[in-house]
């Protein structure tokens, strides 16, 4: 199956629920609504991206539930294995492990680790996805890699989706894309970069043309993994060049129409945005959309009974 004739996949970013009820009661409607997966983010001031994600998994029965994204940093391979088998396990085979480099030089500060260059980053990711596939498919593991090496390791339990567990890896930049597009099962396109020394975004490719060219260098490498963007704000509404100019002054990627162009932001009708969401699937192969939760309109619940599965 081509990257275009995949069917729709929806996920729900929960991460800022304000405590257990809150994200138990999203995950619900996000079930019976039809979206296939809820994600926990992996930042400090928020809640464990493990913790978060076991309650989504207690509180329904068929939704898939997984990260988005871990930062790699933060999880020695070995007991990040055990902590996805653990819950892979415990959610009946319906976890999904997003990772990441990590890029918030603030959070690597307050939690006392060191940053490293991102190719440091993006070399200890790649050693860990080579670690965690050895251990998921049931394999002693002695992998001796430049950023990350495992010595005689075997996982106990397995998870139950052993090495076919889905893995993602989400970011925007050269390297970490090239790392998504030949050894994840997904590639997340996230469309912004990040100044470590600002502390601030860098908008690099969240207009049509910038996204285009992440989606090239993807496909330069001839695979198939599954596409998925991580979509910054939806907006249902009648009035859509007049909602496309409020937003632009507060996402500075261009006028209206860049912004209704951007694949990261849904603007119009239920009708319009589910023609887009199909017209992008066929240009750019992206059938996995995430949106957060708090920044997306309640009417496009009518886009994912719509579209999810099709």
């Amino acid at each position: 199956m081509t990257a275009d004739q995949r069917p729709f996949r929806f996920g729900l970013q929960a991460s800022f629920a304000e405590g257990p009820d809150e994200l138990r009661e999203l995950s619900r409607r996000a079930e019976a609504t039809g979206f296939d997966v809820v994600t926990i983010a992996d930042h400090l001031g928020i809640i464990d991206p493990f913790i978060g994600a076991s309650v989504v998994a207690e509180a329904t029965t068929s939704l898939r539930v997984g990260t988005h994204v871990l930062n790699i940093d933060f999880h020695p391979a070995g007991l990040l294995a055990r902590a996805t088998a653990t819950i892979d396990l415990t959610s009946g085979g319906r976890f999904e492990l997003g990772l990441g480099t990590g890029y918030m030089r603030a959070e690597y500060d307050a939690a006392g680790l060191a940053f490293d260059p991102p190719g440091v980053r993006i070399g200890r990711l790649a050693d860990t996805i080579t670690i965690l596939r050895g251990l998921f498919a049931g394999e002693t593991v002695d992998h001796d890699g430049a950023h990350r090496s495992s010595t005689a390791q075997a996982l106990t339990p397995l998870p139950p989706q052993g090495a076919a567990l889905p893995i993602l890896v989400g970011g925007n930049g050269d390297r970490v894309l090239d790392l998504a597009a030949t050894a994840a099962d997904i590639v997340g396109f996230t469309g912004f970069g990040w100044d470590p020394e600002a502390g601030a975004p860098t908008l690099t490719h969240m207009t049509a043309e910038g996204f285009s060219d992440r989606v090239a260098r993807v496909d330069s490498h001839g695979t198939d993994p599954e596409r998925q963007t991580l979509v910054q704000r939806v907006i249902v509404t009648d009035d859509r060049e007049a909602a496309a100019a409020e937003l632009a002054e507060a996402l500075p990627i261009g006028d209206g129409d860049a912004v209704i162009d951007s694949p990261f932001v849904l603007i119009g009708t239920v009708d319009q945005i589910c023609d887009e969401i199909v017209q992008r699937r066929a240009l750019s192969g992206v059938s996995y959309l995430t949106v957060f939760a708090g920044r997306v309109s309640p009417e496009f619940d009518q886009v994912v009974e719509r579209l999810a599965g099709t």
